[in-house]
């Protein structure tokens, strides 16, 4: 494998195995290759500009997917809010900024870093984040007339 010139960015993708590495760093289609070997896994806050409006896509990996959050605002300690489950997104959202396929706007990476698993159920996640902007324990809880919609929590 080459070595990167200096103002080359490569993606962080650990164990990437792929002769169109790059092609995958700009969302293509083309990444049937993509390996990871995860020893701690990662999470971003992005940065969503969209035709529904600005948010924040929350996104925290989970074996081969993200899972997906859009939140209104940033979270803050002992914030509380309400926000809506997405599908699942593709890995390489962890690295990525820029437009989203299909006139869905663009992306820009807010904040990103890694977690740890306290719970993980159907209907609520504990995680600790340990991120550039963003550290302590989230709290993602499934709200009870189940429409899809959480509510987080962030405590230091």
């Amino acid at each position: 494998m080459g070595q990167a010139s200096l103002g080359e960015r490569r993606p962080t993708i650990i164990g990437f195995q792929s002769s169109s590495r790059w092609a995958c760093a700009r969302l293509t289609r083309a990444c049937p290759t993509l390996h990871r070997k995860t020893i701690v896994p990662r999470f971003a806050l992005l940065i969503h500009d969209s035709p529904r409006g600005l948010h924040y896509d929350l996104l925290l990996e989970a074996g081969d997917v993200l899972k997906t959050w859009a939140l209104p605002r940033i979270p803050t300690p002992g914030d509380e809010i309400e926000c809506e489950a997405l599908p699942d997104h593709r890995l390489i959202y962890l690295d990525y900024e820029g437009p989203v396929s299909g006139n869905r706007g663009k992306v820009s990476r807010w904040d990103q870093g890694t977690f740890s698993v306290t719970t993980w159920t159907d209907d609520g996640i504990d995680v600790l984040l340990a991120g550039e902007k963003l550290a302590g324990q989230i709290e993602l809880r499934l709200m009870p007339d189940q429409s899809g919609r959480w509510r987080l929590s962030l405590r230091d």
